[in-house]
């Protein structure tokens, strides 16, 4: 359960990036659907109650709902990741940060904290755990 969290972690500033890409996206395709509702004049003209949908309108609906289905999953993800964040201590908070989002040595953290790189780690576990178990319930 620990090193899951902490492999999410890893992927932490991973979803945030993709998930402002999948916003972009989002604009985009919401921006060529406006241009599809255009007047088509190569078409007979239909009762104003039935609208047939286009092929490329269908698509770009299939493309949006994809696309916030992927974005309700990273911000789901992330969401996660911030919640059990939240329940640590900051001295435990910062190092989960520095260790596992800015990838820097646990040597060097330890060093930092004036804390043994093992104590460190088994500090991180431990209130990983806690907060996981928090989490759960």
């Amino acid at each position: 359960m620990v090193e899951h969290f902490k492999n999410e972690l890893r992927n932490y500033e991973y979803y945030k990036i993709t998930l402002n890409v999948v916003n972009e996206k989002l604009k985009v395709v919401w921006y060529e659907l406006t241009g599809v509702k255009a007047i088509q004049y190569d078409k007979q003209p239909s009762s104003p109650g039935k609208k047939e949908m286009t092929a490329r309108e269908i698509n770009l609906r299939k493309k949006i709902d994809m696309l916030e289905y992927q974005k309700a999953r990273l911000e789901n993800q992330i969401n996660y990741i911030e919640d059990v964040l939240g329940m640590l201590d900051s001295e435990t908070r910062l190092a989960c940060l520095d260790v596992y989002v800015k990838k820097r040595k646990i040597v060097d953290v330890s060093q930092e904290l004036y804390i043994s790189p093992s104590g460190l780690y088994k500090q991180i576990n431990r209130n990983l755990m806690k907060a996981l178990k928090k989490e759960v319930s």
